[in-house]
Order: structure tokens, then sequence, then C-alpha cells
């Protein structure tokens, strides 16, 4: 196994890790650790030549795959929250106004 296939295996890894965190309601750790993931992307992408990133393309394409299906769930997690955050703000009203 080459650096760069290694590098990307680290990602995927740190990616499923991200839906971990998603699937157990751990926004706030999600938040951090998402950023964490996109710098260590950037600097994988980033210390590979052209040629040898092509070598490992397949793998690159399976995290791209992960990573809009990540983002995808990601922002149905956020639009969810605020709805529920919207409703929660409503019923407090309501009680303050039947008191």
């Amino acid at each position: 196994m080459t650096n760069v296939q290694a590098s990307i295996d680290r990602l995927l890894e740190s990616e499923k890790y991200l839906h971990k965190l998603l699937d157990e309601q751990q926004y706030e750790q999600f938040l951090q650790q998402q950023e964490t993931f996109g710098k260590q992307l950037k600097a994988c992408i980033g210390s590979y030549t052209e040629e040898q990133l092509l070598a490992v393309i397949a793998p690159l394409k399976r995290l791209q795959e992960s990573l809009d299906t990540l983002q995808q769930r990601a922002e149905v997690i956020s639009i969810e929250l605020k709805e529920k955050s919207l409703v929660l703000q409503r019923n407090k009203k309501k009680i303050k106004a039947y008191k």
C-alpha cells in the first residue's frame, strides 16, 4: 500500500466516524471533527502530485461519494434541528401566553 492509499484510507475512516457522530446526535463534536477532517483532506490532496493521486483514483471517487452523502445527511439534520428549535420556541411562547 502506498502512502497515498494509506492517507485516503485514513480519510475514509474519518468520514465513517463523522457519520457515526451524526447517528449518535453528537452535533457539536461533529462540527469540530468536520473542520479537522477538512484540514486533513486539504493536506492530503496538497501533499501528493497529480500522478500519485491519479494512481489511486478509485478510492478518491469513493471518498467523494461518501463525502457527498455525509454532506446531504448533515444538511438534512441541520434543517430538522432548525425546525425543532422553531417548534420549541413557539411552544415556549404559548406557555408564556397561558401564564
